[in-house]
């Protein structure tokens, strides 16, 4: 991490990150949030940030419980693509790489 620090803390090299990733994220916004932002968001805090769950006889109930089940997929196909690719995750559904 030290490493990464430094290498961070020159301005040539955080500018030219900078560059590469609002490059990559002009390219799909979506793409770049799904690969880059979301993984560093705990799933915890996810689904803390969805609404509390509807009284059953609420019609909105199936796009909570859509949701709810979105957000585990979506740890579920990440974790299971860093198996593949032999990173190891972490709590929360982070990932390492």
């Amino acid at each position: 991490m030290q490493l990464i620090d430094e290498i961070l803390a020159d301005e040539g090299n955080a500018a030219r990150l900078r560059a590469a990733l609002q490059e990559r994220f002009d390219r799909d916004p979506v793409k770049f949030w799904t690969d880059l932002g979301a993984p560093l968001v705990p799933t915890a805090a996810r689904v803390a940030l969805l609404p509390k769950p509807p009284d059953p006889l609420d019609p909105t109930r199936a796009m909570y419980l859509a949701a709810v089940a979105a957000v585990a997929e979506a740890d579920r196909r990440r974790s299971e693509q860093a198996r593949r690719e032999g990173r190891e995750t972490h709590a929360y559904g982070n990932v390492s790489g």
